[in-house]
């Protein structure tokens, strides 16, 4: 999947939501949900959206280590790169610093969004539909190619529907 846009930005958000009743672990009881949510633009105006959900004592990442882990350490490092090309974003993240597999999962969950949102842009019936607002929910299913160890994508299913959404 060929692509000429860069990453000209990254966002860690953190951000907490109350569980619906107190689920219990062996090793906790959650109340809440930790989530950071990781936002990658490109140079072409797209957004993709990763997130890493913490469960707590499971895993040595914290959301406020998360956040500090891809605005001070990968932040700097990945502008400027090519959003889809998910190989080589994974082995400067992997030079970059070592495990840290949460940050990196919501920083590539974000690439391959923005990757997915691209490839349904250029579609025709995409650019015609444009003019239209809709709602869309996209899904891709891939493989790793095994010369190149970057995703082959198999299948992309995109639905379309119209929906009134309202953000604050």
């Amino acid at each position: 999947m060929a692509c000429s846009a860069a990453i000209t930005s990254i966002e860690a958000i953190p951000y907490t939501l109350p569980t619906v009743r107190p689920h219990k672990l062996a090793m906790a009881t959650i109340t809440d949900h930790t989530l950071v949510l990781a936002r990658i633009r490109d140079d072409e105006g797209r957004e993709g959206l990763g997130e890493a959900a913490i469960i707590p004592h499971y895993g040595a990442e914290t959301q406020h280590g998360i956040c500090q882990v891809i605005s001070e350490i990968l932040v700097p490092h990945l502008l400027g790169q090519d959003p889809t090309a998910f190989g080589t974003l994974l082995t400067r993240m992997d030079q970059l610093i070592k495990r840290n597999f949460y940050a990196k999962a919501a920083i590539e969950m974000a690439c391959v969004d923005l990757a997915a949102k691209a490839a349904v842009a250029s579609t025709p019936a995409a650019r015609a539909e444009s003019r239209h607002p809709r709602a869309e929910t996209t899904s891709i299913r891939a493989r790793p190619n095994r010369s190149t160890r970057q995703p082959e994508v198999l299948q992309l299913r995109t639905k379309t529907f119209r929906s009134r959404m309202t953000f604050n």
